[in-house]
């Protein structure tokens, strides 16, 4: 079998252990950098895993200024205002602790803070012209990924719907993976930031342009992620599984971030940018089922490898079956982990203009911007109207 030429880049430093402050220590004195413009949202401002991220800090000798005011689905309004008050300090080193809209804002504060302007001039591929501040990425959910990946997902506040910041130098320099972040984490936040990572595994690996590197990130991500999530969601107790997820997420993302996603990322993207109350993770919980028996026939063999890597009894069965299991199973896992079935549920309205109005989107983010040329089977317009509507119905995949 010939391999297909590639290039592949992973600009960040990752760092997976149970020792901060050593971590901290070692990236402060890699960066040579003096203060910390913190960044996190008002909800982990008061928990201890961020007391003790402090109390750390302060250990080591690292001094900080906080700022907790980190929104969910951060639009570039949002964002301005935290490079605002980056910019009235003396901070030379940007820590983004939380999820992916908390990291995100971290790293989009970085890169106004050595550029200028405002968020919204930055939309786009390689757009940042000046190096960013140093960043470092302290991820607490195990879903985004944005700790690693060198673009930024953002709610445009003029055209409704979420843009991107795609520039290799907006990568947070160091990522510190630090399981025991995970643990306590409530049972309801487990669910939608994991099935994010999941399904960065499942699009990474059967994406039109994978390569050898990223099938086997993708894969590996896949088997972690498709074996311990609901085990953890079970028990936010579980350490090695609380790691598991996490170096699934870093793996998925290692990925994604130089091939793309696939149609359930454009089609979230584009309800979640319409309709802001849609978290990206329960978007993709509902999309991606129906992805997948989109592409049933065209991604078979992949899917079927996806089934075996997440330990189905498929033994027997012929790979179109085995691909059929793989898609009940990833239905299943959101119904087990309690999440929607369709975007109805979720407030999602509709009619002829929502639905053209986000079919559009989804087309455009698949042949623009980071998704671009990602999805193994390219739909069309009416295609994808079909796709949205069987997710806003909730339609039950069967065979």
């Amino acid at each position: 079998m010939s391999i297909r030429e590639f290039e592949y880049l992973c600009p960040n430093r990752i760092i997976f252990t149970h020792h901060l402050a050593d971590s901290l220590k070692s990236a402060k004195e890699t960066l040579k950098v003096n203060k910390a413009f913190v960044v996190t949202d008002p909800g982990l401002a008061k928990l201890d895993h961020f007391k003790y991220l402090l109390e750390t800090m302060d250990e080591i000798g690292f001094p900080y200024v906080v700022y907790d005011k980190t929104e969910l689905n951060p639009d570039d309004i949002s964002i301005d205002a935290a490079a605002a008050e980056l910019m009235k300090t003396d901070c030379d080193v940007v820590i983004g602790f939380g999820g992916g809209s908390t990291l995100d804002t971290a790293k989009t504060s970085a890169v106004l803070a050595t550029n200028g302007g405002k968020t919204r001039d930055y939309f786009g591929v390689n757009t940042v012209p000046k190096q960013p501040l140093p960043c470092i990425a302290i991820p607490t959910t195990a879903g985004s990924g944005a700790d690693i990946t060198y673009f930024m997902a953002i709610v445009d506040s003029e055209k409704h719907t979420k843009a991107q910041i795609l520039d290799v130098k907006a990568a947070p320099d160091i990522s510190i993976i630090y399981p025991e972040n995970l643990i306590g984490t409530p049972q309801h936040l487990i669910p939608a930031v994991g099935f994010d990572s999941l399904t960065h595994a499942v699009e990474g690996y059967i994406n039109a342009k994978a390569n050898a590197i990223t099938e086997s990130l993708s894969i590996k991500a896949f088997e972690l992620m498709s074996q311990n999530l609901v085990r953890f969601y079970n028990d936010n107790t579980d350490l090695e599984a609380a790691g598991a997820l996490l170096l699934a997420t870093s793996l998925g993302c290692m990925a994604c971030t130089t091939i793309g996603t696939g149609d359930a990322h454009c089609i979230t993207r584009s309800v979640g940018g319409r309709f802001h109350q849609v978290h990206h993770g329960t978007g993709l919980a509902v999309a991606l089922p129906h992805v997948l028996n989109f592409n049933l026939y065209g991604s078979t063999k992949k899917l079927a490898d996806l089934a075996r890597a997440m330990g189905l009894d498929v033994s027997g069965k012929s790979e179109l079956d085995q691909a059929k299991a793989l898609v009940l199973a990833i239905q299943r896992v959101r119904d087990d982990l309690g999440l929607p079935k369709s975007y109805k549920e979720l407030g999602v309205e509709m009619n002829d203009e929502i639905l053209e109005e986000l079919a559009l989107s989804s087309k455009d983010k698949s042949e623009h911007g980071s998704s671009a040329g990602a999805p193994p089977r390219k739909a069309t317009i009416d295609e994808y109207k079909q796709l949205i509507m069987d997710a806003w119905n909730g339609v039950e995949i069967s065979y």
